[in-house]
């Protein structure tokens, strides 16, 4: 982390982009926050809904490359999760591997959220320690 020319650097794994980008997705709709909060709220979106959005298709993408399909062509779902032999199995999750270590950085306009703001956010605790050094008011 660090500031660039007035901007937040930010560097973030592909695992933490995916979990901001869902959590952040339909935050700036959220009435609650100050004007000034979520303008800056809207503009952190627009750098990272783009790369959650490509970790998500790539994610889906590296599942449907190797998931098993039935005799009329259609994936195979279990559960409401697409089925792998055991070898392909150890493909996907080295491919997932890789993409959710991948580093993505991110430059915006520094901004704070209330405490209440994250009082449903579930993440890992990696996500959360992102989330109290970047974006929690102090």
């Amino acid at each position: 982390m660090g500031f660039i020319g007035g901007k937040m650097e930010l560097v973030l794994k592909g695992s933490q982009v995916f979990q901001l980008g869902a959590y952040f997705k339909d935050a700036e709709m959220n009435t609650q926050l100050k004007f000034s909060s979520r303008r800056k709220l809207v503009n952190f979106n627009k750098v990272l809904q783009p790369e959650f959005e490509l970790i998500q298709a790539e994610s889906l993408k590296i599942m449907k490359e190797y998931a098993e399909k039935d005799e009329k062509g259609n994936f195979k779902v279990e559960n409401g999760n697409y089925v792998f032999n055991e070898k392909n199995q150890k493909k996907v999750k080295a491919e997932l591997k890789d993409l959710e270590n991948e580093e993505i950085k991110l430059e915006f306009e520094e901004f704070k959220l209330p405490e209440e703001f994250f009082d449903k956010f579930g993440c890992s605790a990696d996500v959360i320690e992102v989330v109290e050094k970047n974006f929690l008011e102090e």
